[in-house]
């Protein structure tokens, strides 16, 4: 038998009744009167956008005010949840001490579209008390538009009382979704959990899971796995998949990337070490494992052999840290076709320059697309405070898909330009028809102000046609528009809509690329030929040329006039022996050079 069941150890409901009675009402998602602390004179959740100009239209709205930072402020986390079916939000987030029962009280709110937000109520009523780090999803058994039969879940794990590690697991539901009935209960009390769970549901099914690792230390054990269903989720089956527990991936350091649902198959993602080695500083793998009986039973981990590296086709490359396991940044989606799509940060192992790639499946083996190639050193990636930096976030990989999985984005934080040490929020996207990802668009340019704790709901609104919305949030501290914040203080939580067409072009189909880029080329290495992006802001005389490692030009593949936007070439290398080169583009003043290799 895969999984034991578990009585749920620790029970607690809201004022509101049972999970089952006294709360059953229509759903009404107009702003309740509330303490939004900080951000003006604003009386009601989701009334208004904080003072900070955005030049490119994004209105943020402060949903709520949590304790601190510490609720969204782990990778991997996800707070934001869309159900396409009623078209409803919900977000959510530990409380502050003006409306909740201690910060580790959860609660959530929900919004029709996310203009106008109204906070639900506790969802574990303030017993126990020290949850963090929650993610949250919406379950929707009969895809219907009737919220009667919808449920808003969360699961978290429990910060143990000496506040020196991670302890027992929660999960909670409030049913129907938006009457504050907060059913909570307090799983596996005898296990320690890293400080984020991975939360799934099935679309148009009944299926709940989520997956957390478990740790001793710095030792790591498999991953544990639990399951309910809408139609009983006060019993849960949880344990450790046998195929999980006899593979080396599993059982070295590694974190979950996601979990999620497509076609009926079930999938999770991992990270870590696939040689074995439990040093959680040697991240060398990514892989999945699926499930097509609603996570009942799953399979062996798939991942790229014999590494990444080796298997996309990128060559010199390394996965970058920041200082701490907590701090890699890494996604995984799941397309319409089943295939899995991984995100991580990089690093050029001779340049040390960063960049963002997408390492996915192909119906032959696997490949690679760079998304960004320029992500700035300067730019500060962590959020200071009284309390320690946390350094946990990283670039903050935040990856949406739409329903139907034919179209992905990919939001991250970096800098506006080098030399810019705070952080902005960057977006691209792709069809999965495409061959290559869209010119990355600053949503936020803000070079005085860092946005932090980014996070976006999983799933994309189609909006009809090729237009689609992705749902941002972020957060930051009460009433303070400068940086640092203080990660201790009371900290505002806001959301965000972003509309684009997902056509060819700039992401956000707002017009030209703001800023020169140079594209890394792809396929790398190559035989015998290969594709070089580039993008410039304004007509320009424009020179790419290909060098040897002794500085000899070899190939000059362009030498005149260009007008603003997106331009590709192509190189051939039939004619040279296989080695490193290097190509250069010359733009105005702008002048970059990146590496390839030629693999005859």
């Amino acid at each position: 038998m895969m999984f034991r069941i578990t009585f749920l150890l620790v029970l607690f409901v809201s004022a509101a009744g049972t999970v089952l009675s006294g709360g059953k009402k229509a759903l009404d998602t107009r702003p309740d009167a509330v303490d939004i602390e900080g951000v003006g004179s604003y009386p009601r959740a989701g009334s208004g956008e904080i003072p900070l100009t955005n030049p490119t239209g994004l209105t943020w709205i402060a949903v709520d005010t949590m304790g601190n930072a510490f609720g969204p402020a782990s990778r991997g986390v996800k707070p934001i949840a869309y159900d396409s079916a009623t078209g409803i939000v919900g977000i959510v987030y530990r409380g502050a001490t003006t409306y909740a029962a201690g910060t580790g009280e959860l609660w959530y709110s929900i919004s029709h579209g996310g203009t106008s937000w109204r906070r639900v109520g506790p969802l574990n009523s303030g017993t126990p008390n020290l949850l963090r780090y929650p993610s949250g999803a919406i379950s929707n058994p009969t895809n219907s538009s009737d919220t009667s039969n919808v449920l808003f879940l969360f699961a978290a794990p429990l910060l143990l009382p000496s506040a020196t590690a991670f302890g027992f697991m929660a999960y909670g539901v409030d049913f129907p979704i938006g009457t504050g009935v907060g059913v909570g209960f307090v799983v596996d009390p005898d296990s320690n959990f890293w400080s984020n769970a991975q939360l799934w549901t099935t679309h148009g099914g009944p299926e709940i899971n989520w997956a957390a690792y478990r740790y001793v230390t710095t030792t790591a054990l498999p991953a544990n796995l639990w399951r309910t269903h809408t139609t009983d989720f006060i019993n849960i089956t949880e344990g450790v998949p046998p195929t999980w527990e006899a593979s080396a991936f599993n059982t070295s350091f590694g974190l979950e990337i996601g979990g999620q649902e497509r076609n009926g198959i079930h999938y999770v993602g991992k990270w870590g070490p696939f040689n074995g080695d439990p040093n959680w500083q040697v991240i060398d793998n990514v892989g999945y494992s699926v499930s097509s009986d609603g996570g009942i039973t799953w399979g062996p981990w798939t991942r790229p052999q014999p590494d990444w590296r080796t298997a996309s086709g990128i060559g010199g490359y390394d996965f970058w840290t920041y200082g701490g396991p907590g701090a890699y940044s890494k996604e995984m989606l799941v397309d319409m076709n089943g295939r899995v799509h991984f995100f991580a940060v990089t690093f050029d192992t001779l340049t040390l320059e960063r960049q963002v790639v997408e390492i996915y499946e192909t119906g032959s083996g696997w490949g690679s697309h760079f998304i960004t190639t320029d992500l700035k050193e300067t730019t500060r990636l962590n959020y200071p405070g009284t309390a320690g930096n946390l350094n946990q976030m990283g670039n903050h990989l935040n990856g949406a898909i739409s329903q139907a999985g034919d179209v992905m984005t990919l939001m991250w934080l970096d800098g506006g330009v080098q030399g810019d040490t705070l952080t902005d929020i960057w977006l691209s996207y792709r069809r999965i028809s495409d061959p290559s990802w869209s010119t990355p668009v600053n949503l936020t340019q803000t070079p005085d102000f860092a946005e932090l704790l980014l996070h976006a709901a999983p799933t994309l609104r189609h909006n009809g046609g090729d237009n689609y919305s992705v749902f941002l949030g972020r957060a930051y501290e009460s009433g303070v528009t400068t940086y640092p914040p203080e990660s201790g203080n009371r900290t505002v939580f806001y959301f965000a809509t972003h509309t684009f067409d997902a056509t060819t072009g700039v992401a956000d189909g707002k017009g030209l690329p703001g800023k020169y880029t140079l594209s890394q080329n792809y396929p790398n290495p190559f035989n015998p030929s290969t594709r070089i992006g580039y993008t410039i802001p304004r007509g320009t005389n424009v020179k790419l040329s290909i060098y040897n490692v002794l500085g000899q030009e070899v190939a000059q593949l362009v030498d005149e006039y260009k007008d603003a936007g997106a331009h590709e070439a192509t190189f051939s290398a039939a004619s040279i022996p296989s080695g490193v080169y290097f190509y250069t583009l010359k733009a105005g003043d702008f002048l970059k050079t990146r590496k390839m290799m030629v693999l005859k």
